[in-house]
């Protein structure tokens, strides 16, 4: 049996269908017979889990603790050896957006101006590939990337999706190394990563982290959806089950489970 702490899961999240799914037992309350536990906090900014609860159990994602943008390229360049961000007094092309996560406010400015609080400033990524952006939503269970799904947009801050596929083989084995090595630092066991990539320059860049996944309605209807779930489904099982046979967590840096 999973618990779900602190908060409790909305309808549509992805790791609450793949538990009804592949019918593993979850629970809110501390006191029923739980044996692995999995951060739900909301916040991007999140409490460690309690020493009571982390020293017992191994905890999904008990090490993300934080999700910012700003956090997330800090970790990506240690990484990586490069940012997607810049600095706009001194820039006459880039993007601004929300420093939380799944912020959809981003705007594209052709001037310099003063940084603001609660914003990030990200060079624009040459990602047009065909006359579309592309972005690639890259499924993270445990110490493996699982799925990759690339996702066709009409524009930079665009919602809409005008074409979406498996894209299992698009990085190569060292761009995937680097990958799983972000999620290690960063404390991902379960969730998913928006990736770029930079047509003009080949570089790669991890630019925002989801470690609360939900499952848009319209998801289901896109091409390869049932394979995906199912693998995701079968993965998840397996993970957890890896989870079960942890008998000693301290050495796991709170349920980091790499």
């Amino acid at each position: 049996m999973i618990l779900f702490y602190p908060h409790k899961l909305k309808g549509y999240a992805r790791i609450k269908l793949i538990c009804d799914t592949g019918n593993i037992s979850y629970t809110y309350k501390q006191s029923d017979p739980f044996k692995v536990i999995v951060n739900t906090d909301y916040a991007v900014m999140r409490k460690p889990i309690p020493n009571e609860l982390g020293a017992k159990y191994p905890v999904i994602n008990g090490a993300c603790e934080n999700v910012t943008k700003w956090y997330v390229d800090e970790v990506f360049a240690k990484v990586f050896g490069y940012s997607s961000l810049i600095d706009p007094t001194d820039c006459h092309y880039y993007l601004r957006k929300g420093n939380g996560q799944g912020d959809k406010s981003g705007k594209i400015f052709t001037e310099p101006q003063q940084p603001k609080a609660g914003y990030v400033y990200q060079q624009v990524i040459n990602n047009i590939l065909g006359g579309y952006r592309i972005d690639y939503r890259v499924h993270i269970i445990g110490n493996e990337i699982v799925w990759i799904r690339e996702k066709w947009k009409v524009n930079i801050v665009s919602p809409d999706l005008v074409r979406s596929r498996p894209a299992n083989d698009v990085f190569m084995d060292s761009e995937r190394n680097k990958i799983l090595e972000f999620c290690c630092k960063i404390g991902l066991n379960f969730g998913e990563l928006d990736v770029l990539k930079d047509y003009a320059t080949g570089k790669i860049y991890i630019i925002d982290v989801n470690d609360m996944p939900g499952v848009r309605s319209k998801e289901p209807l896109q091409p390869g959806y049932k394979e995906e779930f199912e693998i995701l489904v079968t993965k998840f099982k397996q993970y957890y089950d890896h989870c079960l046979k942890v008998k000693d967590t301290r050495g796991h840096h709170i349920g980091c489970i790499c």
